[in-house]
């Protein structure tokens, strides 16, 4: 099974700073599933490398190829009440 386990940005309109927060949940269902053989792609957009392209309540044309060019077949996203608005419009757009 290809899992995509997504850890989506909390930047909001009213606060120019990321929050970063360390996605242990994630890490751990990727730990878990990897020895059964499933094959998983993590994407943290709270990553230095990643905090460049706007992607709060915006498409990021090279994260949606990348995603659609993985073909997840379950989407796990990480979430809290400061980027919840976030994880549903990805969910949405993967969707």
């Amino acid at each position: 099974m290809r899992i995509l386990l997504l850890t989506v940005s909390s930047e909001t309109a009213f606060n120019t700073e990321m929050q970063v927060c360390i996605p242990f949940g994630l890490a751990g269902i990727g730990s878990y599933v990897q020895p059964d053989g499933h094959e998983f792609l993590a994407i943290d957009m709270n990553a230095a490398s990643q905090r460049d392209a706007p992607r709060y309540l915006a498409v990021d044309p090279a994260l949606l190829e990348r995603i659609a060019g993985f073909a997840p077949e379950l989407v796990a996203m990480s979430t809290y009440s400061a980027n919840m608005h976030n994880v549903l419009f990805w969910a949405l757009t993967i969707k």
